[in-house]
């Protein structure tokens, strides 16, 4: 329906999903916390953002721009990924980061 909360996406920004001892790929970058990482590993398990984890890694130059931005709500997200997120969607990836 139309203005509903997807639960899982909301779930995950209240709680950034829960790190049950997984192993995770190296950390791609010096300046992302291991923490984020996980959040962003997890990010990608859930049905709207499947192939997210890849999307940043091919991205992530954009994505340090998010990192160090002092308004990083007006980030314009690299690809398609505006045009593919709702707000609660991208609040969820600027949680993870």
């Amino acid at each position: 329906m139309k203005g509903e909360l997807n639960q899982d996406d909301f779930r995950f920004f209240l709680t950034g999903g829960i790190n049950i001892g997984e192993e995770l790929p190296d950390i791609p970058c010096d300046w992302l916390e291991p923490n984020s990482w996980g959040q962003i590993q997890r990010l990608d398990k859930l049905p709207n953002f499947r192939g997210f984890s890849d999307h940043f890694v091919r991205n992530i130059s954009e994505y340090k721009v998010m990192f160090e931005c002092l308004e990083p709500e007006q980030f314009v997200y690299p690809e398609d990924y505006n045009e593919k997120l709702n707000n609660l969607q991208k609040l969820c990836i600027l949680r993870s980061i």
